[in-house]
């Protein structure tokens, strides 16, 4: 999608494809692959990232189901690990099954981030990938994920809120004892 700094793929399926990947360049893995999809391939999440770390990459992973999309924040503490990677000049490729739809959403998301409109950003990834981002829900986020940046940059929302997790109360634990 970028050259040198982001790139997408389906999922490597043996050793070889992890170093022709590496070979290609690309020195981080961002899995977006279900353990279900992982599991024919591999026999587990582990298993795979050990051998991505075996090739001296780094490794994400963070499951999305097919056709679906990561929630906001997960998306934006991705692009943000994506872009500390690809700042320090390590290229990424992005993969999900068949890197289509989930990749093609996290590559245009990191166009998004760089800086890019939705629509821009859909269409760039379209054009290296034809059939990208596959359901509306995943350009739903796509078009959230610019809103957000948005309003952080012009300073409505702060960006502790964007990156911080969303606390919850937590129930109070009620001791009960038995009476004798």
């Amino acid at each position: 999608v970028i050259p040198n700094e982001i790139a997408i793929s389906r999922i490597p399926v043996k050793k070889e494809d992890l170093r022709i990947i590496k070979s290609l360049g690309i020195r981080a893995i961002v899995c977006l692959a279900t353990e279900r999809e992982i599991y024919p391939f591999w026999g587990g999440i582990l298993t795979y990232e050990a051998n991505v770390i075996s090739e001296s990459m780094e490794f994400y992973f963070l499951p999305v189901e097919p056709k679906s999309a990561p929630d906001i924040k997960e998306l934006i503490d991705l692009l943000i690990w994506i872009s500390s990677r690809t700042t320090k000049g390590k290229p990424v490729a992005v993969h999900c099954f068949a890197g289509v739809g989930r990749a093609g959403t996290v590559a245009a998301a990191y166009l998004i981030f760089k800086g890019m409109m939705p629509k821009a950003a859909i269409d760039q990834v379209r054009k290296v990938r034809p059939g990208a981002i596959e359901s509306s829900e995943q350009e739903e986020v796509l078009f959230q994920l610019s809103s957000v940046i948005d309003l952080v940059l012009r300073k409505e929302i702060p960006l502790k809120l964007v990156l911080e997790p969303i606390e919850t109360k937590k129930p109070k634990l009620r001791i009960f004892r038995l009476r004798k």
